[in-house]
């Protein structure tokens, strides 16, 4: 926040969005508009704003957006200024602005002159791919904390037993006290049993979120399987997962 020194009797007006967000102030010197933004403050905007404001940015004059292409849109009229150079209809007039003819999950729009539909492999590769990386997880977890819980007895045990060795050399001194290599010894293996028995505790929640990620990962497959059938989806399917496999055997060797 840069403050800007007002008399006590100076008055300003905020406009503001349902956020709370401010848009527009007015005061007596001049109106500033605001553009809430992700790319933070425009550095060329007024030094002494009295805005309290986050990732604000004073909209440009010329009041549109390139979009990082050729052609400039209005946010306000939600049109673009400049028309579509593959426009069948002569000059393109006026363009609504409706990506992927606003169903960007079927369609993608790589040209930015038209929708392009989406291959099933497009939409089933990196679902099948995360659904490999979430079961080889979960797989790996869980029986990583059925041998833990398999020897937690032991561990616990060999545990309280260090615990007392240890406290008992904190009370002696001189020759009687242990070999400083052997006290470093038991005070790595406490570390180590300590971390097993945190792991006890903690790997059930993970088990559990790679569990919900693959009841999302097998909502996005049956809204596949709706849309193409049983038979064809079952097809492309093994298509993907044998595709994810070969990479993951690559990726593997390559390293």
């Amino acid at each position: 926040m840069q403050p800007k020194h007002l008399s006590s009797s100076a008055t300003s007006l905020l406009a503001t969005d349902m956020q709370g967000s401010i848009l527009r102030a007015h005061t007596k010197q001049a109106p500033l508009s605001l553009a809430y933004a992700t790319y933070g403050f425009d550095p060329r905007a007024i030094s002494d704003s009295p805005q309290l404001r986050f990732n604000a940015k004073l909209r440009t004059v010329a009041g549109f957006y390139l979009l990082g292409s050729y052609r400039a849109y209005n946010p306000i009229l939600m049109r673009f200024h400049s028309p579509d150079n593959l426009s069948p209809f002569e000059g393109g007039s006026i363009n609504a602005y409706a990506y992927c003819s606003n169903d960007p999950v079927n369609f993608s729009d790589p040209s930015g002159h038209m929708k392009k539909r989406t291959s099933i492999q497009d939409q089933l590769r990196p679902i099948v791919t995360a659904q490999i990386f979430h079961q080889e997880s979960k797989t790996n977890k869980t029986n990583q904390l059925s041998a833990l819980k398999k020897n937690q007895p032991k561990a616990e045990a060999r545990l309280q037993t260090i615990l007392t060795e240890l406290k008992a050399d904190d009370k002696v001194y001189g020759k009687e006290k242990m070999h400083r290599n052997s006290r470093y010894g038991l005070e790595t293996e406490k570390t180590s049993l300590l971390s097993d028995l945190v792991k006890i505790d903690k790997l059930p929640s993970e088990i559990a979120s790679h569990e919900a990620a693959l009841l999302m990962l097998d909502k996005k497959n049956d809204a596949i399987e709706v849309q193409i059938g049983k038979a064809r989806f079952d097809e492309q399917f093994k298509i993907a997962f044998h595709a994810a496999i070969e990479i993951n055997r690559m990726r593997q060797e390559s390293n």
